[in-house]
């Protein structure tokens, strides 16, 4: 991840954005397990809770509200290796670009979106699920990302639903 410029702190305390967009975090997470120190293999400076990131994911500069977990990085990492089209050599990822094209991924605990954000710009329809308490943030991500995606002509089909994990999953069905 890249530092935050000064640039990038106005653009976050746009007017537009909502008050809690405005806010900043500790760099570190905040969950109960982590506050009390029994997680140990997260609370790390590779666990980035800071509100403001940029990411590139698939070729395309995201700027995500809220934290992202190292294992989030490390999947959407792993994803364009496999399935990404940009390389710098040009070649393709292991099973072609298109692999993920029109394929419908529902993604339970989405948190800020950055992982389903890169299944979906590397061509997956993609609906992302989280406790309802998630779903303003996730939604606000999701908006700015599809904008972004937009301009850089990448497919964005992405949708959200409000789901807990551990409950009856019978209302995800839909959506694969």
């Amino acid at each position: 991840m890249s530092a935050v410029s000064q640039n990038d702190d106005d653009d976050v305390k746009n007017s537009e954005n909502p008050e809690w967009a405005k806010k900043s975090l500790r760099k570190k997470c905040e969950c109960e397990l982590c506050k009390s120190g029994k997680a140990t293999s997260h609370n790390d400076d590779s666990h980035d809770q800071s509100l403001n990131q940029k990411i590139t994911v698939a070729g395309v500069d995201l700027r995500l509200i809220g934290g992202t977990t190292k294992c989030a990085r490390t999947m959407i990492r792993y994803f364009e290796k496999v399935f990404g089209d940009d390389k710098k050599d040009g070649s393709k990822g292991k099973d072609g670009c298109r692999a993920l094209e029109g394929k419908k991924v529902v993604e339970v605990g989405s948190g800020t979106g950055l992982v389903g954000s890169c299944l979906a710009l590397l061509g997956a329809n993609v609906t992302m699920t989280d406790q309802s308490y998630v779903m303003e943030v996730l939604n606000f991500n999701l908006n700015k990302i599809g904008k972004t995606a937009a301009v850089a002509k990448k497919a964005f089909n992405v949708e959200t639903k409000e789901h807990v994990w551990g409950t009856d999953t019978k209302e995800l069905v839909y959506f694969i």
